[in-house]
């Protein structure tokens, strides 16, 4: 994940089965993290993701959508992009969650 706004960006990604906690990112930062995809097809991992004065929230990985085994994501408040792996050129931007999905209230 990267970070392409000039506000810090803190994250909170977790999936059914675990918490990957809170990680702030600085402008050009980056944060990563591994997991193995559910045999079943069925991994998903969503995050809330916040700047001063902005909340959003995101289905990071879904395993039906994302075919990738490095995925790559672009973070703005505009939306998120996925980036290939090799040439970090975007493939694909998507619409962030409702605010109703998962709540609309940031965690505390």
């Amino acid at each position: 994940m990267v970070c392409q706004s000039e506000l810090l960006l803190t994250v909170h990604c977790k999936s059914k089965n675990g918490d990957l906690g809170f990680h702030d990112i600085a402008t050009g930062g980056t944060w990563e993290f591994s997991f193995r995809p559910n045999f079943f097809g069925r991994t998903l991992y969503f995050c809330s993701l916040s700047w001063p004065g902005q909340f959003r929230r995101f289905d990071i990985y879904v395993q039906s959508r994302d075919k990738c085994q490095n995925c790559l994501w672009n973070i703005s408040p505009d939306y998120p992009c996925r980036l290939s792996f090799k040439t970090k050129e975007i493939v694909q931007c998507y619409p962030w969650n409702s605010p109703t999905q998962l709540g609309s209230k940031p965690p505390i």
